[in-house]
């Protein structure tokens, strides 16, 4: 079964500047869950859930945060890495990160431990 996560991380501005993230904050620790493995594909990500036998596409972008996540970091760490690495600014990187951790949560794909 081919499934490609329904928001992939983007840089846009159409996200309400006060979305609520579940339980996540900057100080939440993230990591990849251990049932998952990934490998890049003509720019793409491509994340496998092996208990779900589910594909999952990241974009370049969502792939250099899943690269963040392959050990325990905060979600302020990767915040910090993206607005260096990429031309934007931290508000609306915050607030994609937290929506594609979201989804990645969502979807078993990565677990969240509260500071």
């Amino acid at each position: 079964q081919l499934f490609k996560a329904q928001h992939p991380f983007r840089f846009s501005t159409s996200l309400p500047s006060m979305v609520e993230h579940k339980d996540m904050t900057n100080a939440s620790t993230v990591v990849a869950s251990d049932g998952v493995t990934s490998t890049e594909i003509e720019g793409e990500h491509v994340l496998l859930d092996l208990d779900e036998g589910i594909y999952y596409g990241l974009n370049s972008v969502g792939g250099a945060i899943w690269k963040e996540l392959q050990e325990p970091t905060s979600v302020e760490a990767i915040v910090r890495a993206i607005t260096d690495a990429y031309e934007v600014g931290r508000e609306e990187c915050q607030e994609d990160v937290l929506a594609l951790l979201d989804d990645l949560q969502d979807n078993g794909l990565v677990d969240v431990r509260e500071a």
